[in-house]
């Protein structure tokens, strides 16, 4: 008998879900929550087709971007070591700042893009300057911080500044989803003006609607041809730091919980150099390499082209480039020999290699008579020629050794 305070019992009917098609793919959580919340969103989204970014969205693309960046190939577990687990797996980038004080992870170049296990050391270039080198996890992500080494012994001697390029402040070369604002470099905007709906819906200029474009390329103005193919020392100045376009002081709570006042991490940008080079004259049908990451070190080229690549993982965020120059110089070099036979009409010394200038010449003959003297004519990169005569001013055969200073070795082309 049913109590008096108790109405009929619901019965059970049970109603099992229709068997899905076998072809049929899962539904997404995302989408039954959509419809949870609010089922037109949820049709204008998944069945129109209809989406909005937000800076929020937009921002959590951009961050996944990088972690979700493919990294080759994955190793099996027989690869692994007994200690080793997948996500420790380290790599270790080396760059290099000319400073002693104040060198920073942003603003220095790469001398070693990577240095694969087991190895613990790597040899570089001797500079003076700070030595900057993080650890990076199979997913591409650095160490907050960098280890540096400072040093300050005196400058490799013996390099000939053939060239310095620069392109700061008036970066005049080709600009792709890049700007120049206050004489320096950065990403331009996503959108245009014409995609704004009303000025008063735009919190911050600097960002629009859709932010800071993710990647921007700025190529340096011309090439620099060497004239022919020579070993040199490629060096450079890249200064970065980051702008946040959306860190406005109306959006501040408190000054005191503001981290950095330019509202920005190192991980939400990039910048490096790029080079390419080619071994034929650039003025004709040259065959230019690959684009590569620019690394401080010896190239064998006739002729160079410089980019800057700039990258932004943050919708509001974009590098700023304050200096941007490469110099290329070469080593010193001394040529010459002794004991050469003159003949009375004179003789042509060719240098092998032609130096990359005219370098200083020095003459000392043997076994001269009184009133004996010598003449140089023709000094050039490619060589000289020397011609002894008598008091009488009459070519004469005698031997001599010569001297050449300068630099630069010519290659093959």
């Amino acid at each position: 008998m049913e109590g008096a305070n108790r109405g009929p019992e619901q019965p059970e009917l049970p109603l099992p879900a229709p068997p899905l098609p076998p072809d049929m793919p899962p539904l997404p959580a995302s989408m039954v929550n959509e419809y949870q919340y609010c089922p037109r969103l949820a049709y204008l989204q998944w069945v129109q087709g209809e989406w909005a970014d937000t800076a929020d969205t937009l921002d959590g693309r951009f961050k996944h971007r990088r972690v979700d960046r493919a990294s080759g190939t994955l190793p099996t577990a027989d690869d692994l070591g007994e200690d080793e687990r997948l996500h420790v797996r380290s790599l270790t980038l080396a760059s290099v700042q000319p400073v002693l004080v104040g060198a920073a992870w942003s603003g220095a170049v790469d001398l070693v893009a990577k240095v694969a296990r087991p190895a613990t050391s790597v040899a570089v270039p001797a500079m003076t300057g700070t030595y900057l080198i993080k650890a990076v996890d199979l997913g591409g992500r650095e160490s907050e911080h960098a280890a540096l080494i400072v040093t300050s012994a005196t400058a490799v001697l013996g390099r000939n500044v053939v060239e310095t390029i620069t392109e700061h402040p008036a970066f005049a070369g080709d600009l792709e989803n890049c700007a120049v604002a206050n004489d320096r470099l950065k990403l331009a905007g996503a959108d245009t003006l014409g995609d704004w709906p009303q000025l008063s819906d735009i919190d911050a200029i600097g960002f629009g609607i859709a932010g800071i474009a993710p990647e921007g390329t700025y190529t340096f103005t011309g090439v620099l041809d060497l004239g022919a193919v020579y070993t040199s020392r490629l060096t450079a100045v890249l200064k970065v730091s980051g702008e946040n376009v959306a860190n406005i002081v109306k959006a501040w709570s408190e000054l005191k919980t503001v981290e950095r006042l330019s509202g920005t991490e190192p991980g939400q940008y990039d910048a490096w150099l790029e080079v390419r080079t080619t071994n034929n004259d650039p003025a004709g049908t040259p065959v230019w390499s690959d684009w590569r990451p620019f690394v401080i070190g010896d190239t064998t080229a006739r002729a160079f082209q410089w980019r800057a690549q700039l990258r932004s993982f943050n919708p509001a965020v974009t590098p700023l480039v304050d200096a941007l120059s490469v110099t290329v110089d070469m080593p010193d070099r001394v040529d010459g020999a002794n004991d050469i036979a003159c003949p009375a009409e004179g003789l042509t010394v060719t240098f092998t290699p032609a130096f990359r200038a005219t370098p200083a010449i020095a003459v000392s003959g043997q076994a001269m008579a009184t009133g004996d003297v010598f003449e140089i004519t023709g000094q050039s990169p490619m060589g000289f020629t020397v011609t002894f005569k008598n008091s009488a001013g009459a070519g004469v055969a005698r031997t001599f050794d010569w001297v050449a200073r300068g630099y630069g070795y010519q290659q093959a082309a």
